[in-house]
C-alpha cells in the first residue's frame, strides 16, 4: 500500500480482533448493485488487468476516516464497557486496508487523506493523486465536504481522469445517520457510483448501539472500519465480475460543466521554478525500485530557496488575486529533521509597488493541520495529533496550505522557504516534495 507516494508495508490484518459484520448484513440481504453504465471504463479495465494476472490499482481521496482514525481501539465489548476512550489514527488498520484485503489478489492501493480535510483540497491538481494505470478511484469525503464542494471534485476526477470508474463512500456522523443525505443526486448525475455504507451502519446502530460502529461522534471503530472496507472491496469485486463494456473515451472535459478556477502544479521538486541561485539546496531522486520521486533537498541550516513566480499567468478576479497555496513537505519521527519557515515576496521587476502577502488559513483546524509560516516536518514535534501519536511511524510526505493575496492583480509572487535548524541543533534536513497554487 501507498500513503501518497511512499510505500509502506503493514503487518497482516488480523481478522479475530474484530466482529464480522457484512457476513450478517449479508444474511439480512445486503448486495451490491450494478454500477453506472457511465462509469464503467475503469472497472472492466481492472478486470481485464486482473484476468492476466496484473495488479488492480486503486486511489482512494479521503479525509480523517480514510486516515484509519479510530481504528486503533481495543476490541468491541472491552472498549464499550471503558466509556470510548479516544482512539488514534492508525492507517495500517483503516478501512482502505480492509478493502485491499477483501478483494484479494494483486491489487494496489493509493491513500491520499489529510485529517479533516474537504473535497475542495482535493479538486485541485488531480493529476498528481490518479496516475494513469488508476482503474478505480474511490472518494470518502461525504463527512467533511458540502454538496457543492464535492460535486466539483466529481467534476475534477471526471476531467482528469476520464478512464477510470469513481465510486463515492458515504460513511457519516452517529448524529446524521437518520438526516437526509443531498450529495447522491448530483453524483448519479456525473455517473459516480455511490455506496450508502451509512444505511447499513444505521440498521446496525439501531440493533446493537453507536459504540458497536464509533470511536467517536465521527469515526468509526475498528469494526467500522473493517465494515466501511468490506463492503467497498465487495463492492469494488463485483463490478470486475460483471462483463466489462468500455465506452469510447472522448476529450477530457467533454459533457462535463466548466472547468474549476485557475491552478498550476508541480507533484514533484522536478520541475518547480527556482528564482535566482538554490544555494545549498539539491534535487535529489530518493525514489525505489525503478520509480523516480524527486524532493528538493537541504541539509544545512538558514539553507534559503525563492520558488516562483507562483502565480505566472493567473488572474483570479477583483481588486487583488487570492490564491490558495498547498506545500507537500517530507516528514519522519527522526530526530534530524529541521523545520521550515515560509514567506511571500514579489518577484524583482514584478508590478511596480506591488506586494505579496501570504497568511495562514482562518479556521478551527488551521493551527494544527496547516501551519504557517513554521511548519516543523519532525512529526515528534508536528502541530499535528496524528503524526505525533505512538500509532505513526512511517516517512511521508505532509501538506500545509495557506492564503496568498497578490495587490494589484498580476503581481508575481514569490514563495520563499528557509530550513530553520533541527530541535537537536545537530545535522538537519528538510525536504520539500509538491507546490500547487490555485484561485
Amino acid at each position: 500500500m501507498f500513503l501518497g507516494q511512499h510505500r509502506v508495508e503493514f503487518p497482516p490484518l488480523l481478522p479475530s480482533t474484530t466482529t464480522d459484520l457484512l457476513t450478517k448484513l449479508q444474511a439480512d440481504g445486503w448486495r451490491p448493485t450494478r454500477h453506472d453504465s457511465r462509469n464503467s471504463n475503469g472497472y472492466a479495465e481492472a478486470a481485464v488487468a486482473r484476468r492476466a494476472g496484473l495488479p488492480v490499482h486503486v486511489a482512494v481521496m479521503g479525509a480523517s476516516v480514510a486516515n484509519g482514525c479510530g481504528a486503533g481501539g481495543g476490541p468491541f465489548h472491552a472498549r464499550c464497557r471503558g466509556g470510548g476512550a479516544a482512539s488514534p489514527c492508525s492507517p495500517g488498520l483503516g478501512w482502505p486496508r480492509w478493502m485491499q484485503e477483501t478483494l484479494g489478489g494483486p491489487v494496489i492501493t493509493t491513500v491520499h487523506a489529510k485529517n479533516a480535510a474537504g473535497a475542495s483540497h482535493f479538486s485541485h491538481c488531480v493529476e498528481s493523486r490518479v496516475a494513469r494505470n488508476t482503474s478505480v478511484v474511490v472518494l470518502d469525503l461525504s463527512q467533511t465536504s458540502s454538496p457543492t464542494d464535492l460535486r466539483a471534485l466529481y467534476i475534477a476526477v471526471r476531467r482528469a481522469a476520464p478512464w477510470a470508474s469513481v465510486l463515492s463512500v458515504v460513511w457519516r456522523p452517529a448524529q446524521q445517520l437518520s438526516h437526509p443525505y443531498e450529495h447522491e443526486h448530483d453524483a448519479h448525475g456525473l455517473g459516480v457510483d455511490v455506496l450508502r455504507v451509512d444505511h447499513a451502519a444505521r440498521a446496525l446502530v439501531a440493533t446493537n448501539g453507536s459504540c458497536l460502529l464509533y470511536a467517536d461522534a465521527v469515526h468509526p471503530s475498528p469494526e467500522g472500519h473493517r465494515l466501511i472496507g468490506e463492503m467497498v472491496g465487495v463492492y469494488i469485486a463485483y463490478q470486475l465480475a460483471q462483463p466489462g463494456i468500455y465506452r469510447p473515451l472522448t476529450a477530457p472535459g467533454a459533457g462535463l460543466p466548466a472547468a474549476l478556477g485557475w491552478e498550476r502544479c508541480f507533484a514533484d521538486s522536478l520541475h518547480m521554478p527556482v528564482l535566482g541561485s538554490p544555494g545549498r539546496w539539491r534535487v535529489v531522486d530518493e525514489g525505489r525500485s525503478g520509480v523516480p520521486k524527486p524532493t528538493l533537498l537541504s541539509h544545512g541550516a538558514d539553507d534559503a530557496i525563492s520558488v516562483g513566480p507562483l502565480n505566472a499567468n493567473a488572474s483570479c478576479g477583483g481588486a487583488r488575486d487570492v490564491f490558495n497555496v498547498d506545500l507537500g513537505y517530507r516528514t519522519s519521527k527522526s530526530w534530524e529533521y529541521g523545520a521550515i519557515m515560509l514567506a511571500c515576496a514579489p518577484v524583482p521587476g514584478s508590478t511596480p509597488g506591488g506586494s505579496c502577502t501570504c497568511s495562514a488559513h482562518r479556521h478551527y483546524w488551521s493551527r494544527q493541520l496547516t501551519p504557517f509560516p513554521l511548519v516543523q516536518t519532525n512529526a515528534r514535534l508536528s502541530a499535528d495529533s496524528h503524526f505525533r501519536s505512538a500509532s505513526f511511524n512511517f516517512t511521508v510526505t505532509a501538506y500545509t496550505s495557506f492564503s496568498m493575496v497578490a495587490s494589484p492583480p498580476g503581481t508575481r509572487c514569490a514563495l520563499n522557504i528557509r530550513h530553520v535548524a533541527s530541535a537537536t541543533g545537530n545535522a538537519s534536513v528538510v525536504r520539500i516534495d509538491s507546490l500547487a497554487v490555485s484561485c
